[in-house]
């Protein structure tokens, strides 16, 4: 009987830095809290990053830890 199937190792879970989200939120663990101007920073790098996965200039509506990355929002 095969228990682990080939395409499971596969998955976007198992990569090691979503893994670690998980383990990190499973076990409660506190992010340190940093300025406004640290998280305005990674807000404008997340929207830069969202623009650059499409391909028609637009904006990912968002994204899923299972699907990836979701159609552009104009």
């Amino acid at each position: 009987m095969k228990i682990l199937n080939r395409n499971i190792l596969n998955h976007r879970f198992l990569k090691p830095s979503i893994f670690k989200l998980i383990l990190k939120d499973f076990l409660n663990l506190k992010n340190p809290i940093h300025p406004n101007r640290f998280h305005i920073k990674k807000a404008i790098n997340w929207l830069i990053f969202a623009q650059e996965k499409t391909k028609d200039g637009g904006v990912s509506l968002g994204f899923s830890l299972e699907t990836g990355w979701n159609f552009s929002y104009p």
